[in-house]
């Protein structure tokens, strides 16, 4: 299977490739004669999804060359007879800078291999870039903040190719930290819940070179958030217990606290509000009972206060799911109106004046949803007005989550208006 793919004068990347490819189907048990040549347009009607002879075999070939596993291509989805296929989204430019530039960088790895060996990298100086990324995204674009936490994972990767020992494991780690940065972006900010578990899934394998037991507790409690928030408790709860175990080996109060208190999140969401409201309870206690570990520095995302948002939350599903039935008894309806009302104590006011960030815009909903559950609608649109505000300057995919729960608490005649203020701001 030859391939004259319009790489210039990357002779050396295209010898690399013919002679990968030919192993391949060797191994694979393909004659040649029945193998197919791979031209320029042969690669352009990839793009369209056109079959052609043995495609998957080049791909994976490219893939290997790079020593990067297919699951970890962007490019790349594993569905077609081969196991082997391109994403939907992709166009025909952007599949050919992608084949282009790993075949390219085949190239120029043979060129620096006659170099000689390359310096020992600077562990210091990619842990600052990495903490550098993860303490300014919350004042930053989301979407470039993610393609910086993304070159930061494949900057981590080659620092990890040229390193070994205690320097290696550290880079894992750091690496590993970039990808969960990367999947929190997808995930929290933009809504994108697949690229958010599959950036968690690489950090996940990072992880396997490092001992850090705190921050493999952090990444399966944020793989929980997927299926969690599909109210697919089960998945969620697996990847807790396996969050809980590394929690015990090294994790602060703080850290172990979030689990529980994710736990408390992703039971709301599955119709399992009471059982939530437990995890609350186990969170504060062991925020009490303290520990012999410290914070690491990249848990800035949660401490007491963020708990009494957790807590809040999960009081607001337990007593809306009461006031919401219509078959509810008077006592019921008393002690849900009572839970809905120390929510609101426990979460921060909000007054519009600013300036906001995109959790204020998750407080001021979840404020909004707390009063309107309390019938006092008014107020509830006010407060989603500051939300929309909040998010017309900084999108936050988990605070328009809360839109939706806000309109199915307020009455029909009263939707529309909800409707007008989210459209009046989306068109600033």
């Amino acid at each position: 299977m030859a391939v004259q793919c319009g790489l210039g004068s990357a002779e050396r990347a295209r010898d690399a490739l013919n002679a990968q490819i030919v192993q391949i189907e060797d191994d694979l048990g393909i004659p040649p004669a029945e193998s197919a040549s791979i031209s320029s347009d042969t690669w352009r009607r990839w793009v369209h999804r056109t079959q052609v002879p043995q495609r998957g075999i080049a791909i994976r070939a490219l893939c290997e060359l790079a020593g990067r596993p297919l699951t970890d291509m962007w490019w790349v989805r594993q569905d077609d007879e081969d196991g082997i296929g391109m994403v939907e989204e992709m166009n025909r430019r952007e599949f050919l800078s992608g084949a282009g530039s790993l075949a390219l960088g085949v190239g120029i790895a043979g060129v620096l291999a006659e170099i000689g060996p390359p310096p020992a990298p600077n562990v210091d100086t990619y842990r600052l870039e990495v903490e550098r990324a993860w303490r300014r995204y919350v004042d930053s674009d989301p979407q470039r903040s993610a393609y910086e936490a993304g070159d930061l994972v494949e900057l981590g990767r080659v620092l990890m190719n040229r390193s070994r020992g205690a320097d290696r494991e550290q880079l894992a780690g750091l690496t590993a930290l970039a990808a969960l940065l990367t999947g929190r972006i997808a995930f929290f900010d933009l809504g994108r819940a697949s690229a958010a578990a599959g950036a968690w899934q690489i950090a996940q394998g990072f992880l396997a070179e490092s001992s850090d037991y705190p921050l493999k507790a952090a990444v399966h409690g944020h793989q929980a958030f997927v299926p969690g928030w599909q109210g697919r408790w089960s998945d969620a709860e697996k990847e807790l217990g396996m969050a809980a175990s590394y929690a015990r080996r090294g994790g602060s109060p703080d850290l172990r606290s979030w689990l529980h208190a994710v736990a408390a999140e992703n039971l709301g969401r599955s119709g399992r509000s009471r059982e939530g409201l437990a995890e609350i309870e186990k969170s504060r206690r062991v925020l009490s009972d303290g520990g012999a570990y410290p914070d690491p520095w990249w848990l800035d995302y949660f401490d007491g206060s963020r708990l009494d948002g957790f807590d809040a939350a999960a009081s607001l599903l337990a007593g809306g799911a009461v006031l919401r039935t219509p078959e509810s008894t008077p006592t019921a309806r008393r002690h849900a109106r009572d839970r809905v009302e120390r929510a609101l104590l426990l979460l921060p006011t909000v007054d519009g004046s600013g300036p906001w960030g995109p959790q204020d815009a998750v407080t001021a909903l979840d404020r909004a949803c707390g009063h309107a559950l309390l019938e006092d609608d008014d107020r509830a649109l006010e407060l989603a007005r500051v939300a929309c505000q909040v998010l017309a300057r900084r999108p936050y995919a988990a605070a328009r989550g809360r839109l939706d729960q806000l309109a199915d608490i307020l009455p029909a005649n009263r939707i529309v208006e909800l409707n007008g203020i989210e459209r009046e701001f989306a068109a600033a």
